[in-house]
């Protein structure tokens, strides 16, 4: 049993050793690998009445609140708000104004 634990406990600082070094190559190259996805994300600050509310974290398909402070604590918990958010607030989000444009000019 104790040379068992050594072993172990060289084969968990193997392994990290693999993590540190991957991190480390990616930090370097900046690209993707089978690794590592790169994915554009904004993070968004909301104050109210200029003291903060919600940062929430717009993905390519879905926005997450990463952080909700005393004023938006209900709003993080809303079932109907991660709803809109996901859905109605992403759509316009997502929406450069192009297809108003192009409905514009149909008009």
């Amino acid at each position: 049993m104790k040379k068992v634990f050594p072993i172990l406990i060289s084969l968990c600082s193997l392994s990290l050793a693999n993590v540190y070094e991957k991190l480390n190559d990616f930090a370097y190259e900046k690209k993707p690998n089978k690794d590592f996805k790169i994915q554009e994300v904004k993070l968004v600050q909301f104050l109210q009445d200029d003291k903060n509310c919600l940062e929430l974290l717009i993905e390519a398909g879905r926005v997450r609140i990463l952080k909700s402070y005393n004023e938006c604590q209900k709003l993080s918990k809303d079932a109907d708000f991660q709803k809109f958010l996901n859905e109605d607030f992403l759509r316009l989000y997502k929406n450069n104004g192009y297809s108003i444009n192009e409905n514009l000019q149909d008009l």
